[in-house]
């Protein structure tokens, strides 16, 4: 008993465990991960027509890539820190050495397979990319200005996030005491963060904005996450009849509008600081309407055979696309080679042969350094 008080304490409030998070696969998140995929391809393939097409302009108003990696930054804080809270409460303690082995299996090898094929594509055919186009990539630090930036490894600055993200909070978590409040006052602080980065792009470096700013989506992940194992809280908002159809359409209208008004500059007074962090708390609602309404048609298309194969294989699509979606004028050697529609077909399929002949050996590693 004295094992549940201390997580308890901990978490700073009564211990429940959801019903709906009482298993070790959560329904909807893989749906989720193809939608966000999807979005992050659709921005991308929109960069390889020409502006003025029928197919561009409808993509450019459609098609929100940063909405696809801002989907994935909520899955991962609401996941991870389930896993974490799951694993104090089963063993009474969490094992991060463990938890690291577990992370470096998931994400880095494929990391590292593209980054050896694209280094060999360049001494190949000659794309005159640099040694910082390499090292960035390779220390999950490409978020930060201080590489020169390509395309081929330019995405990797989402990866670079998650993994600071996960070198951080496993520690605040298992050695700090509320961690409910911590993740509260860091995401109220990064507007501050959002306001003084808007004003002075010189600093952003050295206030960790690359870092903070976008991590705003992973930590509303997290403390949906301790919300949904906090009895004061899910007791009051956790419920079924919470998480109506008609809020669900009011969030993807304001995660639209918001897009809309920052991508273009316009700037209010509220967007800049806040604007971001109410699509995140959108972002998350949508997720959860998606786990507790399972009676619900959104509920069955997320869990569609379809979109949870792409679900599935979402990381191993993410990391190749940027290879096959070349945007015109970047790599004129390579879109000779990836043209529509021969280039979504490598992407997907060399995600699917990246997922099953590659990475899952190394997922069935992974399972090897669960905390038993």
């Amino acid at each position: 008993m004295s094992k549940f008080k201390a997580i308890t304490k901990q978490l700073n409030s009564p211990f429940i465990t959801p019903d709906f998070l009482d298993v070790k696969y959560i329904p909807s998140l893989d749906g989720w991960r193809a939608v966000a995929i999807i979005m992050v391809i659709q921005a991308h393939f929109m960069l390889t027509l020409e502006k003025g097409t029928l197919i561009h302009t409808i993509l450019k108003f459609t098609a929100i890539g940063i909405l696809g990696v801002k989907i994935f930054f909520v899955l991962s804080g609401f996941l991870i820190t389930t896993l974490l809270i799951k694993e104090k409460i089963k063993f009474g303690h969490l094992n991060l050495k463990k938890f690291f082995i577990r992370r470096a299996l998931r994400i880095v090898p494929v990391l590292y397979l593209y980054l050896i094929s694209v280094f060999v594509i360049n001494q190949i055919l000659k794309l005159n990319l640099i040694q910082s186009n390499f090292l960035g990539p390779l220390l999950y630090i490409n978020n930060f200005s201080f590489f020169s930036a390509t395309w081929l490894t330019g995405h990797t600055w989402s990866l670079a996030v998650e993994e600071q993200f996960y070198l951080i909070w496993p520690f605040v978590f298992k050695f700090l005491r509320n961690s409910f409040k911590i993740c509260l006052i860091i995401i109220l602080i990064i507007p501050f963060i959002k306001v003084v980065q808007h004003l002075n792009q010189e600093i952003s470096n050295y206030i960790l904005a690359p870092f903070f700013v976008p991590a705003s989506s992973i930590f509303t992940g997290v403390l949906i996450s301790l919300s949904c194992f906090n009895s004061r809280i899910s007791n009051k908002l956790i419920k079924q009849k919470n998480f109506k159809y008609g809020i669900f359409i009011v969030c993807i209208i304001w995660i639209y509008v918001n897009y809309y008004i920052s991508a273009r500059g316009i700037y209010g007074i509220y967007s800049v600081p806040f604007g971001d962090i109410f699509t995140d708390f959108c972002i998350a609602y949508l997720i959860l309407f998606s786990i507790i309404r399972k009676s619900h048609f959104i509920f069955a298309i997320l869990n569609s055979k379809f979109l949870k194969k792409i679900g599935v294989i979402s990381y191993s699509i993410y990391i190749w696309q940027q290879l096959f979606i070349i945007p015109k004028g970047n790599y004129p050697i390579l879109e000779q080679y990836f043209y529509f529609p021969f280039n979504l077909i490598l992407v997907f399929g060399f995600g699917f042969l990246s997922y099953y002949f590659f990475e899952r050996p190394f997922l069935k590693l992974k399972n090897k350094f669960s905390n038993h």
